[in-house]
């Protein structure tokens, strides 16, 4: 009685541990991207941009619609990206970087655009 007992104790163990090493290696898989991640993350930017413009979700939905059909992806897309994204903290900030990337450029591209308006006299 008491090997059964060990038997089943050891057994448990066993299904425990592969199920715990299951859900790790399902949390490290690769992200479910229909675009490549550059992409997404300047697609996410301009959703944050239009978000933070129009705190109405009902008013910036309308928005959005056409925003993902540009990047072919739907809203059901985007959402699983992004949860998969915000679930995973290493791929997280690694895009995180990639999002500060696209700002960064759009307000190198801003300053620039400024830069040529303020030294064209033809503007003024």
């Amino acid at each position: 009685m008491l090997k059964l007992k060990s038997y089943l104790m050891s057994l448990t163990i066993v299904f425990i541990s592969a199920f715990l090493i299951q859900c790790q290696n399902t949390q490290n898989t690769e992200a479910p991207l229909p675009l490549p991640e550059d992409s997404f993350a300047e697609l996410y930017v301009e959703i944050l941009l239009i978000k933070s413009s129009i705190p109405n979700p009902v008013k910036y939905q309308p928005i959005i619609i056409p925003i993902l059909q540009k990047y072919n992806i739907t809203k059901e897309q985007y959402e699983t990206i992004l949860t998969y994204y915000q679930t995973n903290t290493d791929q997280w900030l690694e895009f995180l970087d990639k999002v500060s990337a696209v700002v960064d450029s759009l307000n190198e591209s801003q300053e620039n655009t400024l830069e040529i308006f303020e030294q064209n006299p033809n503007t003024k």
